[in-house]
Order: C-alpha cells, then sequence, then structure tokens
C-alpha cells in the first residue's frame, strides 16, 4: 500500500512539472501581430551623379518593404545638407525611383559650381503608412558626386628639357612611351613623369632606368596632378603642374632642385 500511494504521489509531481514546462516553452507573444514596417534600398545604378555630364547624369534604386503592408512612403532627398525636400510618394511595392541629376540641382537649389567630388545627394524615407499607422523610418541611401576617369594605358611620350649645371649629356629631346597604369578611383601610376629626361642626363650617376622615376598621377574632375613622389631620385623637391587636353592630351610641366626643367606629352596611342 506504501508503494501504490508511493508512485501516485510520484506520478502527481511529474504531472506538474510537465504542466510547468510545458506552460514556460509556449511563447507568449505567439498571438501578438508585428505592427509597422521598414524600407529597404537595392540595385542602385550608376551609384553616382557625374560632375562632368550633369545634364545627362541619372541615378535610379529600388525601394521595398518589409513588415506590415505599407500603402505609401514618402521619398526626401537633401544635396549638399539642404533641406530635404520630397521626390515622390510611393504606394506600390517594390518600386524603382529615377532622380536627374538637373532635377536633383533644381529643387535643391544647389548650384553646378558649388559642388565637388565627394558632395552626396542624400535619400531618406518618412511617413511609411500601414494599416495601423505611420511609422518613420531609419533608412537611407547616399549617392556622391564624383567625375569618371579613364586615362589607363599607353602614351607615346615627347620630353624636352634643359639640364643647367652643365652636369649632363647635352640631350633636349627624348621620345619612347609612358604608361598610366590605373589604381581605381582616378589615381595612377606613371611609368616615368621625366618621359626619358632623367635616364638621358643621369644615367652616368646611377639611374637605371625608368623605374626611378615613377611616380602617382590623381585625376578629379580633369584636374591632373603629379601626387608622389615628393622629391627627384637624389632628393631634391618635384614642382609640377599637369593639364589635360580635349583630345586625351596630357602635358607635365617639372623642375627639381638642380634646376633642371622638363616638359613631358604625352599622347594617347
Amino acid at each position: 500500500m506504501k508503494n501504490i500511494t508511493y508512485l501516485l504521489g510520484l506520478l502527481l509531481v511529474l504531472g506538474v512539472i510537465a504542466s510547468c514546462t510545458k506552460d514556460e516553452d509556449e511563447n507568449p507573444f505567439a498571438s501578438v501581430e508585428p505592427k509597422g514596417a521598414v524600407v529597404s534600398t537595392s540595385n542602385v545604378q550608376t551609384g553616382f551623379f557625374n560632375l562632368l555630364d550633369p545634364s545627362s547624369s541619372s541615378i535610379s534604386f529600388d525601394i521595398n518593404t518589409q513588415g506590415e503592408a505599407v500603402n505609401s512612403v514618402v521619398v526626401m532627398q537633401s544635396t549638399k545638407g539642404s533641406t530635404p525636400i520630397e521626390v515622390a510618394t510611393v504606394s506600390s511595392f517594390p518600386a524603382t525611383i529615377s532622380v536627374s541629376f538637373a532635377d536633383v540641382m533644381a529643387a535643391s537649389g544647389v548650384a553646378l559650381e558649388d559642388l565637388a567630388p565627394g558632395d552626396q545627394t542624400v535619400f531618406t524615407f518618412a511617413n511609411v503608412g500601414t494599416a495601423s499607422g505611420t511609422y518613420p523610418s531609419g533608412a537611407s541611401l547616399s549617392i556622391p558626386m564624383a567625375c569618371p576617369s579613364d586615362l589607363g594605358g599607353t602614351y607615346t611620350s615627347t620630353a624636352t628639357g634643359t639640364s643647367t649645371d652643365d652636369c649632363c649629356p647635352d640631350v633636349t629631346t627624348v621620345e619612347g612611351e609612358v604608361t598610366l597604369t590605373d589604381l581605381g578611383g582616378g589615381v595612377y601610376t606613371i611609368s616615368d613623369w621625366s618621359g626619358g629626361l632623367y635616364f638621358e642626363w643621369y644615367a652616368v650617376y646611377g639611374i637605371t632606368g625608368p623605374s626611378d622615376t615613377e611616380g602617382t598621377v590623381q585625376d578629379v574632375c580633369n584636374e591632373l596632378s603629379l601626387t608622389g613622389p615628393a622629391s627627384e631620385p637624389f632628393g631634391t623637391a618635384i614642382t609640377s603642374s599637369m593639364t589635360l587636353a580635349d583630345d586625351g592630351t596630357i602635358t607635365l610641366t617639372w623642375s627639381n632642385g638642380y634646376d633642371d626643367q622638363g616638359v613631358t606629352t604625352l599622347t594617347p596611342q
């Protein structure tokens, strides 16, 4: 009899434990309906506004939503920190938004001459409307102002110059080839900024070839500069300027601390 009573008590305790465990495992929020929605962007086309061709530059991107069904979203844009303004109200998803650079400038009141590479147009999303209410959105999409750059390749080079301290062979013109290697982002390695003149002048002092006069060229919206090296192989500072003609010809004018001066003209092949 004691054994039967003990077993009945044990079964009762196990039943209580099982019942408690079952209650704890259940999700108390399973019957709660989610409220609100969020906006996401994707498939950005072009990815930047072209400062060199503002009249035909445009971008597009897709927007979609997650959460409750959304009946409308207001698309806003701000350029270079201007007050955000409404671009469109979208009521069907997914949707594609297309915006021209000209429309952005006209709507924001920002003039082309006030824009520079790195400035941005920021798209944000407001008043996400669902059946349960209207919600804010933290989503945003930044579109930079930039300029495409395509200077990479091999150029026919003509270098002319004067060496004023009579240290070097009497060579004033050298012809050859110079290569600009694209590193991305408007940055290029130039194989010989002197166009061969340094080798002709200074080979007797240890210059072994064009590798001694490599450098780096920066292209910012067709404004070119020789950004490196800061000095020539013998340690004197280099002063330089660069121009880019409409036909793609690059002219590099340079001088060094020995009063040597040169002009390297690069004609695209």
